[in-house]
Parts: structure tokens; sequence; C-alpha cells
């Protein structure tokens, strides 16, 4: 309450200073018409947490605008993240996805930080994304930024493989009304609503809604996944703008959904695991306030804080999140050849898990603070090299004191060719999950009758794990028509979490079983090495395409007696190819074709997905898409079993969207 009281009075104060300025309208940029030489030059500002062209960015980096969202189909944020090089997007079932960057893949992909706007949607208890909990309407989204390697220099912990930031547009963009309905064979129905307008002559606002609902998928012996769910959530934003010197954002979302799960329930009478369904709700708010205000010489500050509440209940346990998080960033220019930035920032959080005697949390509930500081200087050697050097500090309730430094440099002799080369130090924190929780997750016979009980335990003395990254990158506009972009890289990775074997003992309550503990530890490590490639080429105005290709591949070491490690769950490999073609009368036709390699952590063979889109466009304010996926089989498995989660199989799909703009 304090925190949403804090955020109530920053809107309050700057929106009194602000009316008292006249405001200039933002140029709307149209991505529908660029073509190679204007991809180079959109501004991306994930990177370096500052607006910069993405072609001269010393980092690995990825922009999925709007139109490529539209043209895609897609029909959720991950679905929208599919084909970008380097990261592996896999579906578990109808709601629940697998998403990361360089490896480490499952449905808790614990070293990808995500963010909506900048607020991290990392869980602080599970270490992960719910991709079920986080989704936002996607006609609002301006833009994806993808970094792929660490960002913890700037963003701090759990961007160890990379970051994804979801930015949706200014309220000033989505002036007027808009509706968007969707249906198919998977989906008993999305719909969507959004209305925008002025305040003033110096502010803008939208408020939007939407409803989901997904039919249940089918498990490879072909009975009912049980996994069917449905959203309902909505939300808020609104822009004030005084020139370009001053600007403040308030925007706020609310979500219920309901979830249906198959999770397994222990029995020690008689020993058995059993599978039960049920309909679990999963809801939530967030309210989040930035305020910048530019000066002379490129100087800047800002200062965005954010109230992230949710919870979720099913028969393992009922989990209560809040997190409030304060962050201020200053940045300046000094002599015209150093551009340095640094900022401070806190984090509070609190869980509570109520629990059940199959999972719980000693203490149930509990509070943590993060607070951070980082420094970063950006030094211009020559007229067209940089050299960008920092760190960030943090000290957390888990570990304490932790750093993650950086080293980058770029050269760009001309306008059409960058290279660039970083050394990077990230670190994935420890949750409140891996300290100090419990679970019983299987249970069977010994050869003389007795029952066992095999159990997970958290590690109040884990450390966080550590990579230490290098990258090279080279960038290239070979024509108006073709650019292609090139990353090589090579982890290595400490203290990785694994599980170690405990020393069984006797219980005799509440029938007498032998408990086979197994506890978290540090003992894992990794080496991670790959090449990430692509290649955009438009030959006509009216036709695009763009070809990906990512190698990947490890190296491991402690898979020794006594210790489970932490499998990678990655593809060796994976390419896709999309085409985006404008047709006569208004209509386009889009296919994306994607190829990934045997998973051999999970046993999931390689597999080839095609998806189609037909789109017809008689007026800029209605439009009409027939989408297929997965079209070359009945269906598919994209990922295995892993954290207490049921796969399924991934059926084709065909949908029918349509959307007014009035």
């Amino acid at each position: 309450m304090k925190a949403a009281f804090a955020i109530s009075l920053l809107f309050l104060f700057r929106s009194i200073s602000i009316l008292a300025d006249p405001i200039v309208s933002a140029n709307t940029i149209n991505l529908e018409q660029m073509d190679i030489e204007d991809l180079m030059k959109v501004e991306v500002t994930t990177s370096g947490r500052k607006a910069q062209q993405n072609f001269s960015v010393p980092a690995a980096i990825t922009v999925i605008t709007q139109e490529d969202i539209r043209r895609s189909g897609a029909n959720s944020i991950p679905e929208a993240l599919r084909g970008v090089p380097g990261v592996d997007v896999a579906r578990i079932n109808a709601n629940q996805w697998a998403v990361s960057i360089r490896g480490f893949n499952g449905r808790f992909a614990d070293k990808l930080l995500v963010m909506i706007n900048g607020r991290s949607i990392y869980s602080n208890y599970f270490s992960g994304v719910f991709w079920e909990e986080q989704d936002v309407l996607l006609p609002d989204v301006e833009r994806i930024e993808v970094i792929r390697g660490p960002g913890g220099t700037l963003w701090g912990a759990n961007a160890v493989n990379g970051i994804i930031n979801i930015i949706t547009k200014s309220s000033s963009d989505t002036k007027g009304d808009l509706v968007q309905v969707s249906a198919g064979n998977e989906q008993s129905g999305t719909y969507g609503f959004r209305h925008g307008g002025g305040i003033g002559k110096k502010g803008s606002f939208r408020i939007w809604g939407s409803f989901t609902g997904i039919g249940a998928s089918v498990t490879p012996a072909g009975d009912s996944a049980h996994d069917g769910w449905s959203s309902l959530r909505g939300g808020f934003r609104s822009d004030w703008k005084s020139g370009e010197e001053e600007s403040f954002t308030l925007e706020g979302n609310l979500f219920h959904n309901r979830v249906e799960e198959m999770l397994p329930i222990i029995s020690l009478t008689p020993p058995e695991l059993k599978i039960s369904d049920k309909t679990s709700p999963m809801k939530g708010y967030d309210l989040q306030g930035r305020w910048t205000k530019h000066f002379a010489n490129q100087a800047e500050i800002s200062i965005q804080a954010f109230v992230d509440s949710n919870s979720m209940t099913n028969f393992l346990a009922d989990l209560k999140s809040n997190t409030f998080d304060l962050d201020v960033q200053h940045r300046f220019a000094v002599q015209g050849q150093h551009f340095v930035m640094l900022g401070v920032g806190y984090r509070h959080i609190h869980n509570r898990l109520d629990a059940n005697a199959d999972y719980y949390s000693i203490p149930p509930s509990a509070d943590y603070n993060l607070f951070n500081s980082f420094i970063q200087d950006e030094i211009l050697l020559k007229k067209n090299v940089k050299l960008t050097v920092g760190s960030k500090f943090e000290h957390n309730s888990f570990t304490g004191f932790e750093w993650q430094p950086s080293v980058r440099i770029a050269c760009t002799p001309d306008q059409k060719h960058t290279l660039w080369a970083a050394f990077t130090r990230s670190l994935r924190t420890v949750a409140q999950a891996d300290t100090n929780s419990h679970a019983n997750f299987g249970v069977g016979l010994a050869p003389d009758g007795t029952t066992l009980l095999y159990t997970s335990n958290g590690n109040p003395n884990l450390q966080a794990q550590v990579v230490q990254s290098y990258e090279l990158g080279y960038r290239m506009e070979t024509s108006s028509q073709l650019m292609a972009d090139f990353t090589a890289f090579y982890n290595h990775y400490r203290k990785v979490r694994a599980i170690n074997d405990g020393i069984p003992f006797f219980d005799p309550s509440p029938v007498p079983h032998v408990v086979v503990p197994l506890y978290f530890s540090n003992s894992f490590g990794a080496d991670t090495f790959g090449l990430e490639s692509t290649l955009h080429w438009k030959p006509t105005s009216k036709w695009s395409t763009n070809l990906s290709w990512t190698l990947l591949s490890d190296v491991r070491d402690g898979e020794r007696a006594g210790i489970h490690v932490e499998t990678l769950n990655y593809p060796h490999n994976q390419i896709s190819l999309k085409s985006h073609l404008d047709l006569p009368n208004h209509f386009e036709l889009d296919t994306s074709l994607y190829w990934t390699s045997r998973i051999n952590d999970l046993a999931v063979p390689s597999n080839t997905r095609l998806d189609c889109r037909l789109g017809w466009r008689p007026s800029s304010s209605f439009e009409l898409s027939l989408v297929g996926q997965n079209l070359l089989t009945n269906h598919t498995q994209e990922f295995g079993f892993f954290d207490l989660t049921n796969n399924s199989i991934i059926q084709r799909s065909v949908s029918g969207i349509a959307t007014w703009h009035f």
C-alpha cells in the first residue's frame, strides 16, 4: 500500500507540473514500410538503457516490430518469439511454455530476464517466468527487444543468458478504438478491445481488456491433458509529455486466470503416485510509474517505480508474492568523449507459501531486500570506435554482495559494417525455493518391500550461479536489399544448481517408510559455445525474407555418482525461414518454416513446423486473417516432462482473426 501511495503521489506531482507546459506530438515510425536501411536505424533501449540505433549496438540484439507480430499470426508473446536466433521456444502444453536463450530451457528458465516496459516479471520465488500469467494486447506492442547474452551489468541479477523486454506503445499512438476477435479449433475464443484518447493538450490515455479461452490438449497416449485455461485481463496507460524535455507514464494491469493442471499427489498407503486434475486460479495486478527529464548536452535523469502482486493456488500450495521496486538512473556526457550512466535501485519482496504436507517452505512467509547500483562509461576512443566499461553492484538477502562487470567495444568504420566484442560476468541469484523449500516428489518400494519416499530439499547455503561470457559479433549491409548479422559466443558456467543425494533415514509417521532425501548444491558446471546468424533479404518492396540459424553445443562437468545435474534442455540446431509477401487486392501471404533438432536431455525428437497466414486489409481500419499453425503434421511434441509439468502433444490449429480500428 505504501508503494502504491508513493507512485500515486509521484503521478499527481508530475501531472501538475507537466500541465503547465505545451506538448509536442511524438512522431510515430511506420515500421510497415521499412526497407533494409530503415531497419538498421531502428532505435533500441534495452541493451544500453538508452535510445541507440540497433545496427551499432555492441550486443547480439533482435527487434521484433509490431509489423512482425501482426504478420506472424501469433496469439501470444511466446509465439511471437519463435524464429529469433538463439531463442528456444517450446510449448509444453495448452497453457505452459518453455522459453530460454542459449540453453537451460524449462518451464522456469532461471537464466533469462523478462520485462514489460522495464518492469521485471521474473518470479522471485521459483526463478523463471509464468508465461501463462504474462500477456498484453498484442496490437498494443510497439516492439520486443531480445538481447542474447548477459545483461547483468545494467539490469542486474538473472540476466544471465539474455533479456526479453516487451515494450508497449505510448498511449498517444493508440487514440481511437480497436476491437479484435479470433476463434479456431484450439481457441474457444479470444476477444480484445482498446479505447484511447487525449487528456487536454498534454496527455493521452488508453484502457484495454481481453478474454482468452483455450481448450485442453491431449497427452501422447491420446487422453485429455486437462490443461485448458481461460484468462481475463485488462489495464490502462497514460502518458504526459512536455516538449522533448520531460515525460511521465503511469500504467497498470490486472488479470484473473483459471488454469487446469495435472500434478502428482504422493500417497504412502499404499505407496503410489496419483495424478490429480484441478482448475486453479491465478490472479494479480501491477502499477508502474516512470518520469524522465532531459537536459542539455545529452544529460537525462529518470525515476521508475512499480508494485507487483500476484497469487496462484493449486492442490500443492497457495503462493502469494508482492514486490516493490524503485530505480533511479542518471546519464550525462563529459567533454564529448565520455557518456556516463549511473544508477541506484532497491527492491523489496514478500512471499508467503501456504502449503500441504507434500510441498512447503520453512518459514512459510519471508521478506527479502535487494540493493543495487551501477556505473557505466561509454568512451569514444576514435571517431568510429567506442569502448564501454561498467559494472553492477548488488547486495541481496541470500548471498550478500555480488558484482557483474562488463567490457564491450564496437568499431563502425562506415554505415554498412559493425564489428563488436564483449566480456561479461553475470549471475543468477538464489531464490526462496532454492533455500527453504521441501517437496515430496516420488514414492516406491525397495526390494525388501520397504516404502520409499523421495524428497527434494532447499539449501540455505546455496551460492549464486555465475557465468563468464565471451562474445564476438559482426553486422553488415551488403546492399540496400541485404543485411547479415553473425554472433559467436562462449559461456563458462560455475556453481550451477545440481541435486546431491542425501543419507536415507527411517520415518515412522504416518506409516513406516524410509525417506530418500535430495539436496540442492552448486556442484555443476558447464561450458557452452555457439553461433547465431541472421540474413535479411528484401528483393522487392512487396517481398521480404528472413533466414536464421542457431548452433549451440556444450561440455559439462559434474555428472558423477550422487549428483543429478541441471540439464540444458536445448536443440543443437535451429533453423527458421520467414517470408512476407504483399499480394494484389490488399492480400498478404506470410509463411514461417521452423526446424529444430532433437533435444537429447528430454528425448524430444526433431521437429519441422510450418505456420501460414493469409491476410486481407481492404482498408487501414479493417483486417481479416486466416492463420494455420503446425500444418505439416496432426500433432507434435515440442518439450518433455519437466518441473512437475504434464507435457502434451501440440496439435495442428487453424484460426481466424478480425481486427477493427475506428
